[in-house]
C-alpha cells in the first residue's frame, strides 16, 4: 500500500517525461524539415544545437538562422547577377576597337552616301529631262493645232466643200488617237474624188482649148 502513491507519481513523471520528449522530438523534426527545405533551396548547411542550450530552443534558432541565411543568399545571388551585368557592360565598353573594322565601316558608309548622292543627282536629271520633253510636247501640240486649223479653213474653201474637220485629241498616245480615223474614212476618199473631178475638168478645158485653137487657125486662113 505504501508503494502505491509512489508508483503513480513515478508513472506521472514517466508520462510527463515521455510527453516532453515527444514534443521535443516533434520540434526537432519540424525544424529539421524546414532546415532541409532551406538547405535544398539555398545550399546553406543546417545549424546544429549549441552546447548548453535546450535542443528545442537551439533547433528553433537554427531554423530562424537558416531562413535568414536563405534570404541573405538570395540577396547575394541577385547582387552578384547585377554586378555581373555591370562587369559585362564594362568589358564591352572597354573592348578595344579594331582599326581595320573602323576603316571598313567608314568606307561602307561613304559608299552608301555616294550611292544616295548619285541617286539624287540621277533623279534630278530625270526630272529636268521630263520637263524638257513636256515643254517640247506642248510646243508640238500647239503647232499641230495650228496646222489643223489651217487645214480646216482650206477644206471650207474647196468647191465642193468637204464635210470634215480635224479635231485634235491632246490626250491621244498615237497619231490615230490624236487625229482620229475620219481623215482616212472621210477626208481621203473625198480628196481623191475631188482630185478626179478636177482632173476631169482640166481635161475638158484642155479639149475645149484645142478646139478653139483649131477654129482660130481656120479663120486665119
Amino acid at each position: 500500500m505504501g508503494h502505491g502513491p509512489a508508483s503513480e507519481d513515478d508513472d506521472d513523471r514517466d508520462d510527463g517525461s515521455a510527453s516532453k520528449a515527444s514534443h521535443t522530438q516533434l520540434m526537432r523534426c519540424s525544424c529539421s524539415a524546414l532546415a532541409m527545405h532551406v538547405f535544398l533551396h539555398s545550399s546553406v548547411q543546417y545549424v546544429p544545437a549549441m552546447p548548453g542550450r535546450p535542443a528545442a530552443l537551439s533547433n528553433s534558432e537554427a531554423c530562424m538562422l537558416q531562413l535568414d541565411s536563405g534570404g541573405r543568399l538570395q540577396k547575394h545571388v541577385l547582387l552578384k547577377r547585377d554586378n555581373g551585368d555591370v562587369d559585362l557592360s564594362k568589358q564591352v565598353d572597354a573592348q578595344p576597337v579594331n582599326v581595320k573594322d573602323v576603316d571598313r565601316m567608314r568606307r561602307e558608309m561613304q559608299a552608301i552616301e555616294d550611292d544616295i548622292a548619285n541617286t539624287e543627282k540621277g533623279k534630278a536629271a530625270l526630272e529636268d529631262k521630263f520637263w524638257e520633253v513636256e515643254a517640247k510636247l506642248v510646243t508640238k501640240l500647239e503647232e499641230l493645232e495650228r496646222h489643223a486649223h489651217q487645214c480646216n479653213q482650206a477644206l471650207k474653201k474647196l468647191k465642193p466643200t468637204v464635210a470634215f474637220q480635224y479635231m485634235i485629241d491632246s490626250k491621244g498616245s498615237s497619231p490615230t488617237e490624236m487625229l482620229g480615223t475620219g481623215y482616212k474614212t472621210v477626208l481621203k476618199p473625198a480628196l481623191l474624188a475631188h482630185a478626179e473631178e478636177n482632173k476631169r475638168i482640166c481635161l475638158s478645158n484642155l479639149e475645149n482649148l484645142n478646139d478653139l485653137q483649131k477654129q482660130l487657125q481656120g479663120n486665119a486662113k
